[in-house]
């Protein structure tokens, strides 16, 4: 049997394109080491998914911001640069468009990115994820862990999920403070003590 997993994207309506993700095969042997897809698979399945979304988003994207919207002027293109959008499913290379500033905004505008200002940002879910799993086990288990489920090019190394996850914590940290400053308050001069008539 063969089955072709294809994605339909439909940017403009009534116009949908077609991109081949993966193509499975599977020999008439009845098993069930042959039944379903495998992890190896499904890693190469989600990784192709994952690239054609990104790109698919970055470059519609990246062509929808045509004018300023203060006074109306279309933007010039400068150039374009390469990052890398590091996500639960994979690495995925972008091509992101950048745009000369409108005059209106000053006597130099600068030049700014249509998408991430992060030269290689990375996905809330794989950041959650990596923080998760390291409070749980050390450093060096969680990369094992993630590298036999998520496709090869989203694998880290120990530093890394050290270093986000102690961002993680650092930025709990002062979130914590800073609730803790605004619920200090002065201590309370008087106290008011109601009684219930039903008891």
């Amino acid at each position: 049997m063969k089955w072709t997993l294809k994605l339909v994207a439909e940017a403009v309506p009534g116009q949908p394109i077609e991109h081949e993700v993966a193509t499975i095969e599977r020999i008439e042997e009845f098993s069930p080491a042959t039944v379903g897809l495998t992890i190896s698979e499904s890693k190469a399945i989600l990784a192709g998914l994952q690239k054609q979304m990104v790109t698919a988003q970055v470059q519609h994207h990246g062509a929808s911001i045509q004018s300023c919207p203060g006074c109306g002027r279309a933007f010039r293109t400068k150039g374009y640069y390469h990052s890398t959008l590091r996500s639960v499913y994979g690495n995925v290379d972008m091509r992101i468009r950048r745009l000369r500033g409108c005059s209106c905004t000053g006597p130099q505008p600068s030049s700014f990115s249509t998408v991430f200002t992060n030269r290689n940002p990375t996905t809330p879910e794989l950041k959650y994820l990596t923080a998760k799993l390291a409070a749980l086990l050390p450093f060096g288990k969680v990369v094992d862990f993630l590298g036999e489920l998520l496709p090869l090019s989203a694998q880290t190394t120990a530093n890394t999920v050290r270093n986000r996850t102690m961002k993680v914590g650092k930025r709990l940290q002062r979130s914590a403070e800073a609730l803790a400053v605004r619920t200090r308050k002065a201590p309370c001069e008087e106290v008011i003590v109601g009684l219930d008539g039903d008891m």
